[in-house]
């Protein structure tokens, strides 16, 4: 993963938007727990997956979760430059919301 690439982790998620909230929620609350022993009041758009000892293998096993979850094809260049919780969620968000053709 590339230093700088991932302009992604600088937005900020909305939170009203049914999609984003729905992934946010599963990543942290459903996903997030079988990697990391952070609390979810720990987690923020802006956390790094580095800060919450995620590696690449952590991170395209998330991959995988959300495709199970969300019935997703997501490859590897779709999350090679991912680095922040954000930036995994609206990834996978911008995902469903294509395959759902919104």
């Amino acid at each position: 993963m590339g230093k700088g690439k991932n302009k992604k982790s600088e937005m900020i998620l909305d939170t009203k938007d049914s999609t984003v909230s729905k992934v946010y929620d599963f990543f942290v609350k459903e996903a997030f727990p079988n990697y990391t022993d952070f609390d979810e009041e720990v987690i923020s758009p802006e956390t790094r997956l580095d800060e919450l000892g995620l590696d690449s293998l952590d991170l395209l096993e998330l991959c995988m979760d959300a495709e199970l979850e969300f019935t997703l094809d997501i490859r590897d260049e779709d999350y090679e430059d991912i680095t922040s919780v954000g930036g995994l969620v609206l990834m996978v968000s911008n995902k469903i919301k294509d395959k759902d053709g919104k």
